[in-house]
């Protein structure tokens, strides 16, 4: 069997809702030469006979499941080493790609020989799949992009694709990495090779206020900042004993929870939706998340906040006017 020109790499764990989505996106690709590796980390929640469904429908589909949980990192290095693939294309279970995703990024990387990885950033889309928002900082070449990783900004995962061999000459992803591992991955990435951030979002990143992005902690912070200190370490020809480095980090000050984004309540999540709706002209939907974050009962300022949207939302242009401005900054 000849090996295919691109493996989807997922990681899944219980991820029944979402993960048909996301497969069916891979399948309604523009660019057909490729192979989709997913590997269940032990789900309990259906997702295994979801994933044993769409393999028997279609062959490019290869499932491996984990006995027991090992987590993300693992499981993205067990999938990397099912692939057959000359190129990887990430992406996370609850995500979608734009159709043209795998076919503009296979082009650029045979037009570019010398760029390694290619990614950039996302149409962010609510548990619905409603788009309340764009994440794009524009074309940026390597080494605009080392930069931009040393200020701590990176690209949107799910949106990543890179030749097999990099990956593998740069030791997969570090395991050691509970959390960040994957702006660990990039800078590492980006200390060897070239990697460009494409001026076009091509996957739609869903935005779900649960797991480890909606609930950053001193962990996460400490492991971006040692990702980013054993860079410049070992450009400096230094070895870091990353356990005490870290244990370092953890006691530092200028790392705490205070700086870091906690997990946000419900009613603040739906609330922020909502605005995010309001202000892309869909009052409609807006007062739906708006409903649901008063039905959250929490407390009496945000039952009040989200009660004020809800009513401008059925106030035409109310969104516009001057006080109604002034108000969101308030609230």
């Amino acid at each position: 069997m000849t090996d295919p020109a691109v493996s989807v790499v997922m990681r899944a764990f219980n991820c029944g809702r979402y993960i048909g989505q996301a497969i069916e996106g891979i399948l309604a690709q523009t660019f057909r030469d490729f192979e989709v590796v997913i590997v269940d980390d032990a789900s309990t929640d259906g997702t295994e006979a979801i994933l044993q469904a769409y393999a028997q429908r279609d062959e490019r589909i290869k499932v491996f499941r984990n006995e027991t949980n090992q987590g993300p990192v693992r499981t993205m290095n067990i999938g990397l080493r099912h692939a057959r693939g000359e190129l990887v294309a990430v992406h996370d279970a609850d995500d979608v790609s734009l159709p043209h995703r795998l076919e503009t990024q296979v082009n650029f990387l045979r037009a570019n020989p010398q760029v390694a990885l290619i990614g950039g950033g996302a149409y962010f889309i609510d548990e619905e799949g409603e788009e309340v928002k764009v994440l794009n900082w524009g074309r940026k070449g390597p080494e605009e992009v080392r930069q931009f990783l040393e200020k701590g900004h990176s690209l949107m995962h799910t949106s990543v694709m890179f030749r097999r061999e990099c990956i593998e000459a740069i030791g997969f992803y570090d395991e050691f990495f509970s959390y960040s591992h994957d702006y660990d991955m990039l800078i590492r990435m980006a200390d060897a090779f070239d990697i460009v951030y494409y001026e076009e979002p091509l996957v739609k990143w869903r935005w779900l206020n649960s797991g480890i992005t909606g609930s950053k902690t001193r962990a996460q912070a400490a492991f971006a900042e040692l990702a980013r200190v054993r860079s410049k370490a070992q450009k400096e020809g230094l070895s870091l004993d990353l356990r005490k480095e870290y244990n370092r980090l953890m006691a530092k000050r200028g790392i705490s929870d205070i700086n870091w984004n906690r997990r946000l309540s419900d009613s603040s999540y739906y609330y922020i939706l909502g605005l995010l709706l309001f202000e892309l002209g869909k009052p409609q939907k807006a007062r739906k998340r708006f409903l649901r974050a008063l039905k959250c009962r929490d407390s009496i300022n945000a039952f009040l906040r989200a009660l004020v949207f809800y009513v401008l939302s059925f106030v035409p242009n109310s969104i516009n006017f001057k006080p109604v401005r002034a108000l969101r900054k308030v609230f």
